[in-house]
């Protein structure tokens, strides 16, 4: 942490507050803050960095789009879903813009937007944005943690909808896997999939 806070301080020096590698240093420092669980600490900084990217590039820079799904995903940690909701939307927005549908970033934006929607409590949507998410990964291929996100996030969604529970099973079970072979990045996912089986009449 102390490393990335010097090197903020050395580019501000040399290239002024406002330049965009100072928000690229804060984004850093958001991602190690996420990584210990200081999300309020994190939102701080990604939104300085918001800040920084909205002077230089206007809100839809492909590179905005990273600093809004950051937030969406803080934001759902905090369990402020309707703000972070908002944020999931606008990353997906701008992703849809400059990439193509079968883009895997598309796909971590909708498996996002997914996790936003069950945080809201808007079940059949975030069905939809899942499903929208695994169909990319029928197209090109997905990492293990993106796929078991976006199962996870169906088998939930399929879940609270009281619909095909059969189907919902099987995907968190296909999403256990996926996090298993994700390694380390998909282990807190895997304990969230693992809980939910165990609860699973």
């Amino acid at each position: 942490m102390e490393s990335f806070r010097r090197a903020r301080s050395i580019v501000e020096t040399s290239l002024g507050p406002d330049h965009p590698n100072v928000a690229l240093a804060l984004i850093s420092i958001g991602n190690v803050h996420v990584a210990d669980g200081a999300f309020r600490e994190a939102l701080e900084a990604y939104r300085r960095a918001l800040a920084i990217q909205e002077k230089a590039y206007g809100d839809r820079h492909p590179w905005m789009a990273f600093t809004f799904f950051n937030l969406g995903e803080t934001y759902a940690n905090l369990g402020e879903h309707a703000t972070g909701l908002d944020y999931y939307r606008r990353a997906v927005a701008v992703w849809e813009e400059v990439y193509d549908d079968d883009h895997p970033l598309l796909a971590e934006g909708y498996a996002g937007l997914a996790e936003g929607l069950l945080g809201a409590g808007r079940a059949a949507e975030a069905r939809d944005a899942a499903q929208r998410a695994l169909a990319v990964g029928e197209s090109v291929p997905l990492e293990p943690r993106l796929m078991g996100i976006a199962r996870f996030a169906l088998a939930r969604a399929l879940g609270a909808m009281r619909a095909d529970p059969e189907r919902a099973l099987e995907l968190a079970r296909q999403a256990a896997e996926d996090l298993r072979r994700a390694g380390p990045p998909g282990s807190k996912r895997l304990a969230a999939v693992e809980e939910w089986l165990a609860e699973d009449p």
